[in-house]
């Protein structure tokens, strides 16, 4: 029951990075390397991110984020 949780927990996790966090790197940094950058930053020290994906997944994964 724990390990569902922590799944459901870490996926909501996962969709606040990417409606909040996402777009205040994105339009508060200089670049889009920047802003890539921070989120990765982030998503490379989370255990949301990282107890699901491959650093080699999340690389890919910020390298691809939209612009908008």
């Amino acid at each position: 029951m724990f390990k569902i949780f922590m799944s459901w927990w870490h996926a909501l996790n996962r969709r606040t990075d990417m409606s909040t966090l996402w777009p205040i790197c994105r339009d508060e940094s200089e670049d889009m390397n920047q802003a890539r950058m921070a989120f990765y930053l982030h998503v490379s020290n989370d255990p949301a991110w990282t107890n699901y994906y491959t650093e080699d997944d999340l690389i890919d994964f910020v390298g691809q984020l939209p612009r908008e």
